[in-house]
């Protein structure tokens, strides 16, 4: 029961804590730096590619 001053005094409850906004672990930064690197370096290989298929 609430409003039994018993159970009040020897468990208090405690204000509910503000929840903490998400941040992601470092191996997310990691994973998505090493995509965008295979990313880039493949559209430049085949841009080399192309370019010197023609030239």
């Amino acid at each position: 029961m609430p409003d039994d001053p018993h159970c009040s005094k020897c468990c208090p409850v405690e204000p509910p804590k503000k929840p903490e906004p998400w941040s992601p672990p470092f191996g997310v930064y990691v994973w998505l730096a090493a995509v965008a690197v295979v990313m880039v370096g493949g559209w430049a290989l085949i841009m080399w590619g192309m370019n010197s298929a023609w030239s």
